[in-house]
């Protein structure tokens, strides 16, 4: 069977279906990435919840609620280590093949991101007993998240740096490549009988610290120079600096129900939390990203959005009807590997679903908004920090009072409220461009 014209086949169908109009060349090649990252992707996913699951099931809740709280405080330190100038970097390289511009913007961007990472470390350790209590740790568990924030920023530098420069099938490989490789390492903690949730963390370090460095000396040296660009490094930064707020929001109402339930609740609270998450929001998350590989660049192409958005509109209630039934499916499945320390509730199963599907056609009319230019994206980063208040204001009011619904309650609001953002921008914005 010819694999490739199956996925141009199945590829030109849904895009007909979609879009109302046949793939162009380029567009084909793109699916043929999207094939690619596609594959490398849910693999990727499929080991990696082995490792989550079985880290969980092993460590129990207590144990694994200290990793996900690492895993969450990481996800904010590491954004001031990259800034947004790894977007800035994909946005400004991938626009052009020309092998000079590419190695200006690549070592720009290593530079500026080198200089501030050093920055923020300092800081985050000298100020880490002040950190510690603003994200519920203890200060030892602090000193894992800035080290598992600064390696995870070094993972991510490299993986957007295949991107950029448009190797996507290494970009593809490397995702199964380091799954395989937490795998590993997590396998070689448990044979020496260090199940504590170290062996979670180590083995995410390792993980980020080999891929990183294997991405970095087989591609990205030869786009790195000792030339500082000086125009290019403003130009970055006025991107970077309008993605930031974007980003930031993202974090905030990704792992923010994490750091309160850990303020009012137990570390082991966190651990249920958690599981509850991987069983059913990031499962969502993952479908989402994927899709949207292909939907923001196609749409990027349409002059009139209007048709799009209305497709979206009668998209959106049939991801609700068929989303969170497939998505409960799943969560208990995964509920259920999780092992008897992790309760069974079939409301929070349904509430967490309902947030998943939510975040889908949430991240709908974002990217949809987004294709229209900076402005859209403007208007998007906005319906992003609404999302994100949203999002700390009910978890703080919620969580101490019902608990973990609470967290899950505050994330189905808080994507309402994008969404009804969106859809009044949107509206607005697109009829009127």
């Amino acid at each position: 069977m010819d694999i490739k014209a199956l996925v141009n086949k199945l590829a030109g169908t849904a895009y007909r279906r979609v879009f109302n109009a046949e793939m162009s060349p380029a567009e084909g090649e793109f699916v043929q990435s999207l094939a690619w990252v596609g594959a490398g992707t849910f693999v990727s996913t499929g080991l990696t919840a082995v490792f989550s699951v079985l880290g969980g099931r092993l460590l129990g809740p207590e144990e694994y609620g200290k990793f996900t709280l690492i895993q969450a405080t990481a996800m904010f330190l590491f954004i001031p280590m990259l800034m947004g100038f790894n977007t800035a970097m994909l946005k400004y390289t991938a626009e052009k093949s020309e092998v000079n511009r590419q190695k200006s913007i690549i070592s720009t961007v290593y530079v500026i991101i080198a200089g501030v990472t050093v920055i923020c470390v300092a800081l985050m350790l000298l100020f880490d007993d002040a950190l510690s209590q603003v994200f519920a740790t203890t200060p030892q568990l602090f000193l894992f998240c800035v080290f598992f924030a600064l390696l995870r920023a070094f993972f991510t530098l490299a993986q957007t740096t295949l991107r950029s420069v448009n190797r996507m099938r290494a970009f593809a490989l490397s995702q199964p490549v380091q799954a395989v490789i937490l795998l590993v390492a997590f396998g070689l903690f448990i044979l020496a009988g260090r199940l504590t949730f170290e062996a979670m963390v180590y083995s995410k370090l390792i993980t980020f610290g080999v891929t990183g460095l294997g991405i970095h000396l087989l591609y990205a040296r030869r786009y790195l120079t000792l030339h500082f660009d000086m125009a290019w490094a403003r130009t970055l930064s006025r991107f970077a600096f309008a993605a930031v707020p974007a980003v930031i929001a993202a974090a905030f109402y990704g792992q923010i129900g994490k750091i309160v339930v850990a303020h009012y609740m137990t570390v082991g609270d966190v651990g249920i939390y958690g599981a509850y998450i991987t069983a059913t929001m990031t499962i969502a998350a993952i479908l989402w990203s994927v899709f949207n590989m292909v939907f923001l660049p196609a749409a990027s192409r349409y002059k009139d959005k209007r048709p799009l958005l209305h497709r979206i509109n009668r998209l959106a209630p049939f991801i609700l009807v068929l989303g969170i039934p497939l998505v409960m499916g799943a969560g208990y499945v995964i509920l259920l590997l999780y092992g008897g320390e992790y309760p069974f509730n079939l409301l929070w199963l349904a509430l967490f679903a309902t947030a998943g599907a939510l975040h889908i056609i949430r991240s709908l009319y974002a990217s949809l908004l987004t294709s229209e230019g900076p402005r859209g994206a403007f208007h998007s980063s906005a319906a992003a920090v609404v999302t994100a208040g949203v999002m700390v204001a009910l978890s703080l009011l919620l969580v101490p009072i019902i608990g973990i619904p609470g967290a899950v309650v505050a994330a189905i609001g808080a994507h309402l409220a994008g969404t009804g953002v969106l859809l009044w921008r949107g509206r607005r914005y697109l009829t009127a461009a």
